[in-house]
């Protein structure tokens, strides 16, 4: 029994796509909080700040990964309402905690990195130029 205008298939394949990308991203910003802990002994702000925000990035990606999933049963149940509801959910955690966090930690990794100045500007005005043109 299919509800109207809810494609089962179609949902479980953009909740499976969501599912693998953010989780693809959790482990991207895993990587990068490593990285960084792991090559600063002491945290100055410069290095805290990108820190925090790739933590952010991570929690936001991780918690969207889970209601992304959670999301299959309901498709399963055919539960259009509640399939509806927890994509918009996990699409905005995963882009205002997730994604967004990760452009802007991006330039002040690059900042605490290198002294470079032009690599340091560039990678700002490339970061911001794009959320400006995705949006």
């Amino acid at each position: 029994m299919r509800k109207r205008g809810f494609e089962a298939g179609l949902v479980q394949d953009e909740v499976s796509t969501s599912v693998s990308f953010t989780a693809f991203m959790t482990a991207v910003t895993v990587f990068f909080v490593g990285l960084l802990l792991t090559n600063f002994p002491s945290y100055s702000p410069s290095v805290k700040f990108p820190i925090l925000f790739l933590i952010i990035s991570t929690f936001g990606f991780l918690y969207s990964t889970l209601i992304f999933a959670n999301t299959s049963g309901n498709i399963a149940r055919l539960n259009a309402k509640n399939v509806h509801r927890q994509l918009l959910l996990a699409d905005a955690i995963s882009e205002y905690l997730g994604v967004y966090l990760l452009i802007f930690s991006i330039p002040l990794v690059i900042n605490v990195i290198t002294t470079d100045l032009f690599l340091r500007i560039s990678t700002l005005v490339v970061s911001l130029g794009g959320l400006i043109i995705y949006h």
